[in-house]
């Protein structure tokens, strides 16, 4: 819950109207921006008082007081600050102290299901029975605040939130039920088992996503939406998460680690794994949240949270035995965590796209490429010559079909780019007489040439220049290993032959496009680079004092044949029809004498 919506801040609102002008009671607007004055307040007060008394009765559940006194303390702290809470609305109208008290009750909350951890864990028939009605009439104190305020939270946010609220509190009851199987590992999966609970309850939220905002905001209190009432909800997940690190310091058996291992250096199972289920769940909310208010930073949220989920299932190197012992039974039952975040980020970009939402596309693009250099059984990315080729194909086949549907030559580059790496880390192109790395832009460079013969977009032209810079700069490098001798014989000339006719080719296809000079260009370097190589084999052949001068007869008759073609202008009628693609007029006879 949050502070008052001021007029300046939605002057189109009529909601305003509806509340009498010093409901915001005497306290006077700060100058703090939009944003601070929503997330804080002026009287931090009331949450130093609750810290202090969470800090104080937090020291002693190790066992410093019995269950019933740690009951007492924090229940009648809990509801002295309810009864402050409503008193200082109904009789002051400060409601922006009054929602710093309202959200500091579910942290109580929580605490009172804490406090039933050890007795539940030792099956205490009493403290089930306690916990059950704790919580309970914990929602009845949330019902009865929302009755005397006149608060009117419709049950599409009333719902899911006592279902979270009850997850939250009554959490210790489900690995309380597999505690006494002969397994020890049940009671783990339990534990993980809540954080697939609270996944599953986000989802309830759905149609509340989808609904107006108009039946929540200004509804008998002067906060506004989004702030109200999702930061009811934020605060709820906030305990879930702890719940779950909580969880797993009072029923993990963690045999491989002795209790103070566990508590002082916080072993056991918990990682960020046990948090993906729960923040999957978020992420769902998130995409019908972008869909519906088609807003650039709850998209950006929606789209990267799939992504952190990756990240925090991706553990480090160095684990405690009880957390390696867990992770390994996980992978061999349903796959590595990572693999799973990743395979689950692929579904939901692939909704996300399917509905959509911008940026999506390229998303899942992403999340496959991830998929495909992970191992269900490792809990961390594999090496990059294991990846998977049936995911890297896959990914290559959805960006052609995106291709062809967009009519992007793009989309066709990128997946043979992604094919040609991953052939490429699989040593596929190892062996032969090129380098894995020139096969690899060969093979992109042939890609473009065949993606030219059909696509004729913008992006295209900028493929066609780079294609035939590739040419130029393959030439003269091929032409530099023909002359010294490094490739062996003949094989510089034949490069720079089948080099020249397909640059010949691209120029059938596109006159205008350069192909054309390219082709010249590759046959000259192919004919010097046969003349020198036929050159150096008559010198190994042939017993002839005389053959190095007549080579460079020869080539000086070359020289000779060059020199006329420029006195005839042939030179100038060839650039103006590569560059210009309009010939210059032929020379008079008078100028040829010349």
């Amino acid at each position: 819950m949050h502070p008052v919506h001021s007029s300046d801040e939605n002057p189109s609102s009529d909601h305003r109207s509806d509340f009498p002008v010093d409901i915001v009671g005497p306290q006077k607007e700060s100058e703090r921006s939009p944003f601070f004055k929503r997330v804080s307040t002026e009287n931090p007060f009331y949450l130093i008082s609750a810290a202090c008394v969470i800090h104080s009765t937090g020291l002693s559940m190790g066992g410093g007081l019995p269950l019933s006194v740690m009951i007492s303390l924090i229940g009648g702290y809990l509801l002295l600050l309810a009864v402050i809470g409503i008193g200082i609305v109904r009789f002051w109208n400060v409601w922006d102290d009054a929602r710093s008290i309202f959200l500091t009750l579910i942290l109580l909350m929580l605490e009172l299901s804490i406090c039933f951890d050890q007795s539940i864990a030792l099956h205490s028939t009493s403290a089930i029975v306690g916990l059950v009605g704790l919580t309970l009439g914990a929602m009845c104190l949330v019902e009865l605040i929302l009755r005397v305020l006149k608060i009117r939270l419709p049950w599409i946010y009333r719902f899911p939130f006592y279902l979270q609220l009850g997850l939250a509190m009554l959490a210790s009851l489900i690995p309380m039920a597999f505690s006494n199987s002969a397994e020890s590992s049940v009671v783990r999966w339990a534990i993980y088992g809540v954080s697939g609970l609270a996944g599953l309850s986000m989802l309830t939220l759905i149609p509340a996503i989808r609904t107006s905002r108009d039946r929540v905001e200004f509804a008998g209190c002067p906060w506004i939406w989004p702030y109200h009432p999702w930061s009811l909800f934020v605060i709820v997940w906030v305990c879930l998460g702890f719940r779950l690190y909580l969880l797993t310091l009072s029923f993990d058996p963690a045999f491989e680690l002795s209790a103070n291992a566990a508590y002082a250096g916080m072993g056991g199972i918990f990682g960020g794994y046990l948090l993906v289920p729960m923040l999957l769940g978020m992420s769902w909310l998130l995409l019908e949240a972008a869909l519906v208010h088609r807003h650039w930073l709850i998209q950006t949220f929606a789209l990267s949270l799939s992504f952190v989920c990756v990240g925090l299932s991706v553990e480090q190197r160095s684990l405690n035995p009880a957390l390696q012992s867990f992770l390994t039974e996980y992978s061999q039952h349903l796959g590595s965590p990572v693999w799973l975040a990743s395979l689950a980020s692929v579904l939901f970009f692939a909704v996300a796209w399917w509905r959509g939402l911008p940026f999506a596309r390229r998303g899942l693009v992403v999340s496959m490429l991830l998929v495909s250099v992970m191992d269900p059984k490792r809990v961390s990315f594999q090496r990059v010559e294991d990846v998977n080729l049936t995911w890297l194909t896959a990914t290559a086949i959805f960006l052609c079909l995106v291709g062809h549907q967009k009519q992007k030559s793009r989309f066709y580059i990128e997946a043979v780019v992604w094919m040609v790496l991953g052939l490429g880390s699989r040593n596929y192109f190892d062996g032969w007489e090129l380098s894995p790395v020139e096969i690899q832009f060969h093979l992109v460079a042939l890609a473009v040439g065949v993606v030219s013969l059909w696509s004729k977009d913008e992006a295209m032209e900028e493929f066609k220049v780079l294609l035939i810079l590739f040419m130029v700069i393959a030439t003269v490098r091929m032409l530099f290993h023909g002359v010294t001798g490094i490739r062996p014989a003949g094989f510089a000339s034949g490069y720079l032959l089948l080099m020249a006719v397909a640059a010949y080719l691209l120029s059938r296809v596109h006159p205008k496009a350069g192909f054309l000079g390219a082709a010249c260009f590759v046959f000259a370097c192919t004919y010097a680079s046969a003349f020198t190589e036929g050159g150096r084999f008559l010198n190994h052949q042939v017993r002839w004092d005389g053959l190095r001068q007549f080579l460079i007869g020869l080539a000086f008759l070359h020289v000779g044949l060059f020199a006329s073609a420029w006195k005839g202008g042939v030179f100038k009628r060839w650039a103006a029809r590569f560059v210009t693609a309009e010939p210059l007029p032929e020379p008079s006879p008078e100028l040829k004498g010349q």
